[in-house]
């Protein structure tokens, strides 16, 4: 963190514990949290965010924001060597709205917003934390969903140095990180990425879910 960020800071909370880069379950004390304020124009949306249509509480987030403001605040990151931070942990709905009510009104309300930082960790960890507060929300398609958990696999497999690691093993890594997907589901959504998006990309885009997909693989399979 730069001067000016210190600068920012309020409030810093970090128990003992150590840190690593094994792929196991992170305790809690090894998650440092700043509180700071920031200006929004310091803050990028998450490129890999696995959302990849509009969120439909666009709307209604947009009025709740313009009228009454944020009610929590924003989870951010800092990549290594970058000026600018990126959200964490989903609210890429919420700074997008952020931008735009301040572009159109210059309304200082939304200059700044209330965040925590997190100490970066990992590429993998971040994409996985969207994707779980995404889960959380409950209104993330399959395919963004199976999108979002291939791209991690790859993520890892780089990070750890290996060429590619087994979908038992993502299984065991995702469940370390708080995410609980089976070998099988992960199978399924290998399939729908590779096999599947490329020939039927608005079916999925539209809706077509794990049962469907399911439905598909095994007419293929027996024909």
């Amino acid at each position: 963190m730069d001067v000016g960020d210190a600068a920012l800071a309020t409030k810093k909370k970090k128990a003992p514990g150590k840190s690593g880069k094994s792929y196991g379950k992170k305790a809690a004390g090894d998650i440092g949290l700043t509180s700071m304020r920031v200006e929004i124009a310091r803050i990028k949306s998450y490129e890999r965010n696995p959302r990849r249509s509009k969120n439909p509480e666009y709307d209604r987030i947009k009025s709740s924001i313009s009228t009454v403001g944020m009610d929590q605040p924003l989870m951010i990151t800092k990549r290594p060597g970058e000026t600018d931070y990126i959200v964490q942990a989903g609210g890429n709905t919420r700074l997008q709205i952020l931008k735009e009510l301040y572009e159109a009104s210059t309304d200082q309300r939304f200059f700044e917003v209330d965040c925590l930082f997190i100490e970066w960790d990992r590429e993998s960890t971040v994409l996985l934390a969207h994707l779980r507060e995404n889960e959380l929300r409950g209104n993330l398609s399959f395919i963004d969903r199976a999108q979002a958990v291939m791209e991690v696999k790859r993520l890892i497999a780089e990070e750890s140095g290996k060429g590619d690691i087994s979908q038992r093993d993502l299984e065991r890594i995702l469940k370390d990180q708080g995410y609980s997907v089976s070998h099988g589901l992960i199978s399924l959504m290998g399939y729908a990425q590779s096999v599947l998006l490329p020939s039927m990309p608005v079916a999925l885009d539209v809706g077509l879910g794990r049962r469907q997909v399911q439905r598909i693989r095994k007419l293929q399979h027996v024909g």
